[in-house]
């Protein structure tokens, strides 16, 4: 699946765009906002392979926030919306993904989809052969202080994300790894789902969902760890356990 924001500060437009990008299997729709704060402050820019942004917002420009959001080490593809063709050529000076116009037209959507697809395969072809092969054996590799090593991907209880660095918890240690957690889900799913915006659990030491408040939950690994479930992840979890 490929994962969706749109920033607009027209519901009609949203809406609109919403409608044309849900006709596709592939696609994933995380969300939708007026402009970028909700994003920034849930830290969902890792979650995110393409933003969806208008040029033209009530109290910020499109090509500025892009700028910004450029800076940043991870970061999603942009496709710029807009009624207006005259920020073409700067955006893509700064190697916008895309640049669609209003009103939006389900062809013209159709290519910008086909377009994030092919580009995701040829990334995925692109992977090194070792690190393919590592993957192939069911390991990764992690660091613990000075030393790189190799360990199983099934004695992974959880990947957690803190202070921007990936943690690698297992029943015994804790590793790092140089992977972000959006890399790792893409990697290792289905085995492995997120399941809060930090922390990528690995299905089959998920044991218990434990709820604590009003449509608050945490899951229970193996082991006892408790790893909390953010709202956006509930309704996944609650399917998994048939609720």
């Amino acid at each position: 699946m490929y994962k969706i924001f749109i920033i607009d500060d027209e519901p009609l437009a949203r809406d609109e765009l919403k409608y044309l990008l849900s006709q596709f299997s592939e696609i994933e729709i995380m969300g939708e906002s007026e402009d970028l704060q909700q994003v920034l402050e849930n830290n969902l820019i890792e979650e995110i392979d393409c933003l969806f942004l208008d040029i033209e917002l009530s109290d910020k420009n499109g090509i500025e926030l892009a700028k910004a959001l450029l800076q940043r080490e991870e970061r999603p593809l942009i496709v710029f919306a807009t009624a207006y063709d005259d920020y073409a050529i700067e955006a893509f000076n700064m190697n916008a993904f895309d640049y669609i116009l209003k009103p939006f037209e389900q062809q013209r959507i159709e290519q910008t989809v086909l377009k994030l697809m092919t580009m995701t395969k040829k990334s995925e072809r692109k992977e090194p052969a070792v690190k393919e092969k590592i993957k192939q054996m069911g390991k990764i590799a992690v660091s613990n202080e000075d030393r790189v090593a190799l360990i199983k991907l099934q004695d992974v209880l959880y990947f957690t994300s803190e202070e921007s660095k990936t943690k690698v918890i297992t029943e015994s240690k804790c590793y790092n790894s140089t992977e972000s957690l959006t890399t790792l889900e893409k990697k290792l799913s289905p085995n492995f789902i997120r399941v809060h915006r930090a922390f990528l659990i690995n299905l089959e030491h998920l044991q218990e969902l434990e709820s604590w408040g009003t449509s608050k939950y945490n899951v229970i690994l193996q082991g006892g760890h408790v790893v909390p479930v953010s709202r956006m992840y509930v309704k996944e979890i609650r399917k998994i356990f048939e609720m």
